[in-house]
């Protein structure tokens, strides 16, 4: 997965905003791999320090903006932010969109990115390319 430094910014930026307190999330709109935007959601979750749930509002609203820009919904990003950027086992029995990027971002700057394999009920590990 191919994203722009000034794309990573916005979600460290997005995480920081949150600190400690929450968990933040969005989702990533782009073509053939690459990331073009990111779209701020709204974490639902009555947990949100350590689970991110999106309305259907925003991924309504994020996909229509996909279509009127010729993009596709790729994936989604959130926050661990006392945690490794890795899947939690939460994430892992949340997760539902067949072949979509995951990142997964820490307050330290980690991040990593990751893809759904809804067959395998798993998480990959994909190469994340900041340009």
């Amino acid at each position: 997965m191919r994203v722009s430094g000034k794309l990573v910014k916005k979600m460290v930026e997005h995480a920081r905003e949150k600190a400690e307190e929450e968990e933040v999330c969005g989702i990533i709109l782009g073509k053939n791999n690459r990331a073009l935007m990111v779209m701020r959601a709204t974490n639902t979750s009555e947990n949100p320090e350590y689970i991110y749930s999106m309305s259907a509002r925003d991924i309504i609203r994020a996909s229509d903006t996909a279509e009127e820009l010729g993009y596709e919904v790729i994936g989604f990003y959130h926050s661990h932010p006392c945690g490794s950027p890795v899947p939690s086992g939460i994430d892992v029995a949340r997760a539902t969109w067949d072949g979509a990027y995951y990142i997964i971002l820490n307050l330290k700057g980690n991040i990593k990115a990751w893809r759904w394999q809804e067959n395998k009920k798993r998480f990959s590990e994909e190469k994340l390319i900041i340009e």
